[in-house]
């Protein structure tokens, strides 16, 4: 990829994502979590977003469940992304568990 070209460090890099995600960055893909989990940032989240009908824009979606889990708890107007096309299917992945969310 020509942007990895101008990273800084391996975590600047779409390829070092991409094999994050497929199971062959420093951890396995099924532990990895970029946002250490919903309940790790629930109040936090919740403090700082209180109205649920906000708009929530997830930049960066790796392999966490924090979408389904911030689903579950409310917020319906999640659009989320990543430039890691093995990010993106595994979110899909975790959404397939609850199609409800996908929506």
């Amino acid at each position: 990829d020509d942007e990895d070209g101008e990273a800084r460090s391996q975590f600047g890099t779409r390829q070092y994502w991409n094999e994050m995600y497929d199971g062959m960055g420093d951890f396995p893909a099924e532990e990895y979590s970029w946002y250490y989990g919903w309940d790790m940032i629930k109040s936090h989240f919740v403090r700082h977003v209180p109205d649920k009908s906000s708009r929530i824009l997830v930049p960066g979606v790796g392999n966490d469940p924090t979408l389904l889990d911030m689903y579950a708890s409310g917020y319906r107007d999640i659009a989320a992304f990543d430039y890691s096309a093995s990010a993106i299917e595994r979110q899909r992945e975790l959404l397939e568990y609850d199609p409800s969310a996908s929506e």
